[in-house]
């Protein structure tokens, strides 16, 4: 905005005039006040001059001020901003916390579904489900995989019918495709057996339970509760 002020003296002796420029940019800095007096000054031109200068000095305080509300409502809007930022970052803070603790959990207890005759290489499917949080462990196939690195803990009990006791009937409990415990059973009529272990593995790691080998034809796992597996998360890592 560009202001231009001309004063005339009334007198016929006026021997000049004055011409006082105001330039005044749209974000609010008086950029420029410039005053080019070029008459002989009585007294009252003098007032009239100094009226001008309070005029001038009081557009510049209104500038100031509004400089000053500017700078109190950008202050302000940078507090709003900060705290829905600091909104958002407690809210994902959140959801992740929520998607950790589930990550964290992980049980199961299985079962054979009913007597099951047994075959060397056989991976027992325990198709009778009593827990299974996440659906870690597949009924379908048996085989149980780790979500997280951790520490993990199984359980293996077993009832088998044996024949003779000249051979002997071998389950395994294969984690990450080692062998890390084994069940023998050498006994005429029912063989009830367990083994426990614990073991740190990596997450997608699996576990199954493995006939390595069939003492008798007829050696066969009594259903569930007497034969089935469990295992869970102790810690993740």
């Amino acid at each position: 905005m560009l202001i231009h002020i001309i004063f005339k003296h009334p007198s016929i002796e006026d021997t000049g005039s004055y011409t006082c420029k105001v330039i005044y940019f749209q974000n609010h800095t008086l950029a420029e006040v410039k005053a080019n007096l070029t008459l002989a000054l009585d007294e009252e031109n003098i007032v009239m001059i100094s009226n001008l200068v309070k005029e001038i000095t009081n557009l510049e305080d209104l500038v100031k001020g509004q400089e000053q509300d500017t700078d109190t409502r950008m202050v302000q809007l940078e507090k709003n901003l900060m705290s829905q930022i600091e909104e958002i970052e407690n809210q994902r803070n959140q959801i992740d916390n929520i998607t950790k603790n589930q990550a964290l959990i992980s049980a199961f207890l299985v079962g054979v579904k009913e007597e099951t005759p047994l075959t060397e290489g056989q991976i027992l499917r325990f198709e009778h489900v009593e827990q299974n949080i996440y659906n870690d462990f597949n009924p379908e196939t048996g085989v149980y995989t780790t979500p997280v690195k951790g520490l993990y803990a199984f359980h293996l009990f077993t009832m088998v019918r044996g024949i003779t006791f000249e051979k002997s009937t071998e389950i395994q409990v294969v984690a990450n495709e080692r062998v890390k415990a084994q069940l023998f059973v050498m006994y005429k009529y029912y063989d009830h057996v367990s083994v426990s272990f614990v073991i740190q593995m990596e997450a997608g790691q699996t576990v199954k339970c493995v006939v390595a080998k069939v003492g008798d034809p007829g050696n066969r796992l009594y259903m569930f509760p007497y034969t089935g597996f469990t295992g869970h998360l102790v810690k993740a890592m």
